[in-house]
C-alpha cells in the first residue's frame, strides 16, 4: 500500500456543515480585510487631500510644516505658566504634569517630562521660579514662585495676590 493511498484512508471524510461553516469564515474574514483596507485607503487619501490642500495654500514646506505642528495643541510652556498658582509652595515636574493632565488642556500628548523641566528652568532662569532642591538622579527638582513674581499679574494690573491671596505668574516663557 502506497504512503498516499493510507493517508486517505486513515483521513476522516468532512461533511457537509463542517465545509459550508468553512467556507463562510473565509469570506467573513476576506469582507473584513476588505473594510479595512477600503478604511486604510479612504483615511490615506484624506490625508493627502489636506496635505495638497496646505500646499496649493501655503506654498513651501516649511509653511505646511509650521502650520501642520502649530494646529490643534496648546503650547506646554503656557500650560505650565497658567498651572503654577495653584501650586503649592514647593513643587516639583510631577506636580507641573498631573496639574496639566487633570486641567483638561490641549497639549500633545503623552506629556514630555522633559519639555516641562525646561520649561521650569527657563522660569527659573528669568527669575518666575526658584530652585528650592536640586534634582540628582531620578529625584525630581523641586521649586517654589518668586516672590518678585507674585507682585507682577500677567495683564500688569494689581496682582492676584493683593485681590485674592492667591500667586499670580508672569507670561515671560
Amino acid at each position: 500500500m502506497s504512503a498516499r493511498t493510507d493517508l486517505v484512508g486513515k483521513a476522516r471524510c468532512m461533511t457537509e456543515t463542517e465545509y459550508l461553516n468553512l467556507k463562510q469564515q473565509i469570506v467573513a474574514h476576506a469582507e473584513r480585510r476588505h473594510s479595512e483596507i477600503e478604511a486604510e485607503k479612504n483615511k490615506q487619501l484624506e490625508s493627502l487631500e489636506t496635505v495638497w490642500g496646505l500646499f496649493s495654500t501655503l506654498g513651501t514646506f516649511e509653511s505646511v510644516q509650521a502650520t501642520v505642528a502649530n494646529q490643534g495643541t496648546f503650547p506646554l510652556a503656557e500650560a505650565v505658566r497658567q498651572v503654577l498658582p495653584e501650586m503649592p509652595s514647593a513643587f516639583n515636574i510631577n506636580n507641573i504634569i498631573g496639574r496639566i493632565e487633570a486641567g483638561g488642556f490641549d497639549v500633545k500628548k503623552p506629556i514630555n517630562p522633559t519639555s516641562v523641566s525646561g520649561a521650569l528652568r527657563k522660569m527659573e532662569d528669568s527669575g518666575v521660579l526658584e530652585l528650592v532642591v536640586a534634582g540628582k538622579g531620578k529625584r525630581p527638582s523641586t521649586y517654589k514662585v518668586a516672590k518678585e513674581a507674585n507682585k507682577i499679574s500677567s495683564e500688569g494690573e494689581q496682582s492676584l495676590d493683593e485681590q485674592k491671596g492667591q500667586t499670580v505668574v508672569p507670561a515671560t516663557v
